[in-house]
């Protein structure tokens, strides 16, 4: 008999994964942990200026939904999955070769997560697949049971970030995978920055900050093009202001006070700042 199972995920990349019920329901793989970004150019500052790197924080990961899009089916390339076998979820290539879209579904390197709909399809017998961050152990949990039962199962896993493959996923009996992602989570764009342009302890995506002293003007670099983006600035003293646009893949901000006449006085400030896309 051929049974069908479907499940619906959250992959995530990584974050702490949640053990499944079957089988054995032993905790997960540990945390992947993210790091500071090396080898950026920096931008030129100026005469005076000053130049901050930022280095990973937490932020909150907002959901980008996409259309439903096929990122993995082995029926059309790679045939039933039996051990542990590496897919892509990244990218703009090497799709093709686990049957996905063939330029990927346009799920970005620095996606902490990603929902997607799980199908295992024309299986041998009963079992269950186990999906982890690629190279990891296999974890004593399952995503997804399959067979005369047809029994899915929704988990969050941890996945390996980046452009190569990022997603193991083995078979207790071997069967055809399916995988369609219909969305992403990444985490929001975020600094604190201090008014000599330095970062304070908490940024997300935020790569850079150039500023001239005195100057009240801020240039803060991220990590993607800031295309259809909404910014919010949070000043840390009363009485003072500021404003923010996008251009390309920069903030830039502007901070001031107001004199006794309530003329615009240039003034360097500490402010928070949130991007979201």
């Amino acid at each position: 008999m051929i049974g069908v199972a479907i499940g619906t995920a959250v992959l995530v990349l990584g974050c702490v994964s949640i053990a499944g019920a079957e089988p054995g329901g032993s905790a997960g793989p540990a945390d992947s942990k993210a790091n500071a970004a090396n080898g950026k150019a920096a931008p030129a500052t100026g005469s005076g200026g000053s130049l901050a790197v930022g280095s990973s924080g937490l932020s909150e990961a907002v959901l980008t939904p996409i259309a439903p899009c096929r990122i993995v089916d082995t029926r059309v390339a790679g045939g039933r999955v039996t051990s542990a076998r590496g897919f892509q979820i990244s990218g703009s290539s090497g799709f093709a070769a686990q049957g996905g879209q063939s330029a990927g579904c346009g799920i970005p390197a620095g996606a902490t997560a990603v929902s997607a709909n799980v199908v295992a399809v024309s299986e041998v017998k009963s079992g269950y697949l186990q999906a982890y961050p690629h190279g990891q152990a296999v974890p004593n949990a399952s995503i997804l049971n399959y067979g005369l039962s047809d029994i899915a199962n929704g988990l969050t896993l941890a996945v390996t970030p980046g452009t190569g493959p990022g997603l193991d996923v083995s078979a207790s009996a071997a069967t055809q995978v399916v995988i369609d992602v219909t969305g992403y989570y990444q985490q929001q764009i975020t600094a604190d920055i201090n008014s000599d342009g330095t970062f304070s302890s908490r940024t997300s995506r935020a790569l850079v900050v150039t500023h001239n002293a005195g100057s009240g003007f801020y240039t803060v670099y991220t990590d993607t093009t800031l295309t259809n983006c909404s910014v919010s600035v949070s000043l840390r003293s009363r009485g003072a202001y500021a404003v923010a646009y996008t251009a390309n893949n920069t903030v830039v901000v502007a901070t001031w006070t107001l004199s006794a006449t309530a003329v615009p006085v240039t003034n360097d400030e500490n402010f928070g700042l949130i991007v979201a896309c």
